[in-house]
């Protein structure tokens, strides 16, 4: 080896690119682009076998800094007995940036329905050529109606579409 050589060990891909749920046992992992892991956030399982992870957790780069934020209606170990799920989003350093709550009270035609609505899966992504991100919010009653709320980058709610009955997937 010659002397004054400097050897760099090139830095760890720190943007999360892939996620894995593990329902058995209660978490949601997340690795880098080459399936390194980067972290892992501790879950409840919840959900019948039947619901896809996709719909509950997807990694997308929201605020375009160039790593990956992670975008889920999982229930966290924090919300103990509560009885519907929130969106919330991570940074890529596990920092916990937004949350909301979906529950609200609704009326339609001199009828009130229970306000407890809670998000039941999540889609971001850019669906116009030269247009910021935006994220789908499905958020659902135990029994009817059912929403899908629209949110910009900065997470304000610029639409929603209601539905008497149940969305499916």
């Amino acid at each position: 080896m010659l002397a004054g050589t400097l050897v760099l060990n090139p830095p760890k891909d720190e943007n999360p690119v892939h996620l894995q749920y593990l329902p058995q046992e209660q978490t949601l992992q997340l690795f880098n682009s080459k399936y390194e892991k980067l972290w892992t956030l501790p879950t409840q399982n919840r959900y019948q076998e039947d619901v896809a992870p996709l719909q509950l957790a997807q990694l997308f780069d929201i605020d375009s800094d160039g790593k990956n934020e992670l975008l889920t209606t999982l229930f966290l170990p924090e919300d103990g007995e509560r009885d519907h799920s929130m969106l919330r989003v991570f940074d890529y350093e596990k920092t916990l940036v937004y949350s909301k709550d979906f529950s609200q009270p609704f009326s339609y035609q001199n009828r009130s329905y229970s306000p407890d609505f809670g998000a039941q899966g999540v889609l971001a992504g850019v669906h116009t050529r030269n247009k910021p991100p935006e994220i789908f919010v499905m958020a659902g009653n135990p029994h009817s109606p059912c929403y899908i709320a629209r949110l910009d980058a900065q997470y304000n709610t610029v639409g929603e579409y209601w539905h008497f009955g149940h969305f499916d997937g």
